[in-house]
């Protein structure tokens, strides 16, 4: 199951390290990590991972004993905003500049560069609908890709 954490630390050399170290121990399938510095004294990671409901209190259980983590906790999809960023590059041509405008336009993305031979398009939102959007960009022959990873707060005023 995929779960989405939140760790806050002091920004120290070695704590990315030591994050990323727990990780690997418990041999996570890792979607993505975004990382952050909030201020010169402590850094936000938000990381995605495969994991049942045990492994997941593990994970927390053992980051919350490092040295330098200050906070570490799990958002939930009801409570959290979800986002990702992606630059697409697709082929570009003149019979498919209308549909993927039309396309680009109804996913609220935005065309960032045009070249002679490629478009680079710039997609945001939840990460589902960006794989949505991705799959669909797939008729346009995709050249490359760039994705942020999941970044993720919680909701309200918290």
């Amino acid at each position: 199951m995929l779960h989405t954490i939140v760790v806050l630390v002091e920004d120290k050399l070695g704590v990315l390290n030591r994050v990323v170290s727990v990780l690997r121990r418990r041999m996570l399938n890792v979607e993505s990590i975004t990382i952050v510095r909030r201020s010169d004294e402590t850094t936000r990671f938000t990381v995605t991972f495969n994991t049942d409901p045990v492994g997941l209190q593990r994970v927390i259980a053992t980051l919350k004993k490092l040295v330098n983590v200050i906070e570490a906790t799990e958002l939930t999809t009801q409570e959290t905003l979800f986002r990702d960023l992606a630059l697409v590059k697709v082929e570009n041509t003149e019979k498919n500049q209308a549909v993927l405008k039309r396309l680009v336009d109804d996913v609220g993305g935005q065309i960032v560069n045009r070249g002679t031979k490629t478009v680079t398009i710039e997609i945001s939102g939840e990460p589902k609908v960006l794989d949505k959007t991705i799959k669909q960009l797939e008729v346009f022959k995709i050249v490359d890709i760039a994705r942020t990873g999941c970044t993720a707060m919680l909701r309200g005023d918290d």
